[in-house]
């Protein structure tokens, strides 16, 4: 399969943050979410050091006992953080009384605890400086409780916004294997999706950079009306939900409003080209995701008619999905906002999301309409092969290594019961697009001069390098593949070096995978024949 993406189960297709309208007043929402009411995220089996088990360390040894107890206080509905420290105490005791090369062993252990200790009680410089020297002492002798320890530490330095500390971490992980290579930048988006894991893992504590809750309630007391101060103020940024989301009144009457409220904003002065700085988003992200999630694409379209839209609106990507206002149209199948995008000053060959332009994006989602039966990209995002992104974090999982068993719990859940598999059909059927509207949006691609001899990779390490016109061969539908050579495409392109008796060209990957079509329109182009 020549492009891999985000797979996106049942309960992953919700968008980044959700809100609740209820038109009368509510009691005020609890301040935790209720997930973290239930349990905290550390389990009850510690992780001891690779050394520990050439020593008597088990549940029954007073060390073993020691520790139990320790993860016993933090894993509990009620911590009983007091407990802790006195464990912690004794626990430095016994590593006092042991040489010094045992020492090495267990005093990071010791160390992790405090800085977790520390953590929850909100005693910030102690956790940030116990992280760190955990860090150190297990980097060369810690074995696999690096994992887990190193997790922790980066999680939280996110969470306090501690960015040197952070940076460091994060390079460790793709050091250590847990993050897949090419390293990623920490950027600001990257430190944002790792932030919803430090609040799964450190509630009740806010992290540092700016994220939606789970779920936003606001209150209404009828329908959605501008007030006087918005139309004063409409490029105001009001913050929402205890200051966890900003928003413009712009903003809200786009979300909320209908289109005379849009109209009247605008008109008093809201600027369509603003942004908040955190998230990316801004009135034309807004008005994109509701009409591709609701449908309603009034208000798109009136923001598309105008000719004061900036080109860094059209490419300024929004939230952790990193979403440009083309990737959006593209999975919507609008063909004709496509074009109007474009032609307002879109980059074409810009990514969307990690995949490497509009027109290897829109291929990608055309292959899974006309093969909906072909699970190569589910399971290549139940394995952990695909990026991490916010609703992974959401779950704890904030690493690569640890997507799989996150993703497969989630598929096991879905498969649970008839019903649940009949709500997640529901789900693709919404979002999986009939093939005939995804060909006019590859078609008005082309048109805008999308290059089909764009060069990438499935995996960075893959020796292949694919072509969106390769891509169509392997896809198999006749008419796109003729678009792609009407456009430029090169058939004689080959996936990579070979012997002079083998050419892995569009007809070697047409012939392998069986789409008879795309062989008999190049042999009898090669022999001269005159083309459908």
């Amino acid at each position: 399969m020549p492009l891999r993406v985000p797979f996106q189960s049942v309960l992953d297709s919700r968008r980044e943050h959700a809100a609740v309208l209820v038109a009368a007043p509510l009691p005020p929402p609890p301040r935790r979410p209720l997930l973290h009411e239930k349990r905290h995220p550390w389990p009850e089996t510690p992780a001891l050091p690779c050394r520990f088990h050439r020593r008597c360390v088990h549940p029954r040894s007073h060390r073993g006992t020691i520790l139990h107890n320790i993860e016993r206080n933090f894993s509990a509905n009620a911590r009983d953080l007091d407990a802790v420290s006195r464990c912690l105490g004794e626990f430095q005791q016994l590593i006092d009384s042991e040489p010094p090369h045992w020492q090495r062993s267990y005093q990071p252990l010791h160390d992790w605890y405090s800085a977790r200790l520390a953590a929850v009680q909100g005693r910030k410089d102690d956790a940030l400086a116990l992280y760190a020297r955990t860090v150190d002492a297990v980097w060369w002798l810690g074995g696999p409780n690096q994992h887990p320890m190193l997790n922790e530490a980066l999680l939280y330095a996110v969470g306090m916004g501690d960015l040197r500390a952070a940076a460091a971490y994060w390079d460790k992980t793709f050091m250590l294997g847990l993050n897949s290579w090419p390293k990623r930048e920490l950027d600001e988006q990257e430190r944002r999706r790792l932030a919803f894991a430090f609040e799964q893992r450190f509630a009740p504590q806010k992290a540092h950079d700016r994220i939606p809750p789970p779920l936003e309630v606001i209150e209404r007391d009828g329908l959605f009306e501008l007030g006087r101060q918005a139309l004063k103020h409409p490029n105001s940024k009001v913050k929402h939900a205890e200051g966890r989301t900003r928003r413009t009144p712009l903003m809200d009457a786009v979300l909320e409003g209908t289109l005379a409220d849009v109209k009247q904003m605008l008109a008093a002065g809201g600027d369509p080209n603003d942004y908040i700085e955190e998230s990316g988003e801004g009135p034309l992200t807004f008005a994109m995701r509701r009409a591709c999630d609701r449908g309603d694409t009034l208000i798109m379209d009136h923001l598309l008619l105008r000719k004061d839209l900036l080109p860094e609106t059209l490419n300024r990507r929004a939230s952790t999905s990193r979403e440009t206002p083309l990737k959006i149209a593209i999975e919507m199948a609008d063909a004709t906002t496509v074009e109007r995008l474009l032609l307002l000053g879109a980059d074409v060959e810009v990514a969307c999301d990690y995949v490497p332009s509009a027109l290897c994006y829109a291929m990608l989602l055309l292959h899974g309409s006309i093969h909906r039966d072909d699970s190569t990209q589910e399971q290549a995002w139940l394995s952990g092969r695909t990026r991490a992104d916010a609703h992974d974090a959401k779950d704890g999982a904030a690493l690569d290594v640890e997507l799989a068993a996150r993703r497969q719990q989630m598929a096991a859940m879905r498969d649970a019961s008839p019903r649940h598999r009949a709500a997640y059909e529901t789900i693709m059927d919404c979002y999986i697009r009939p093939a005939e509207p995804r060909r006019r949006v590859v078609r008005a691609l082309l048109r805008r001069s999308a290059n089909p001899n764009r060069r990438y990779k499935v995996e960075p390490h893959h020796i292949a390098e694919w072509t969106p016109t390769l891509f169509a061969a392997q896809l198999g539908d006749l008419g796109i593949f003729q678009a792609m050579l009407e456009h430029g495409g090169d058939p004689e392109q080959m996936l990579m070096q070979t012997t002079e008796l083998e050419r892995q060209d569009a007809l070697w990957v047409a012939i392998g995978y069986g789409r008879h079509a795309i062989v008999d329109f190049l042999v009898k182009s090669a022999h001269g024949s005159p083309r459908p």
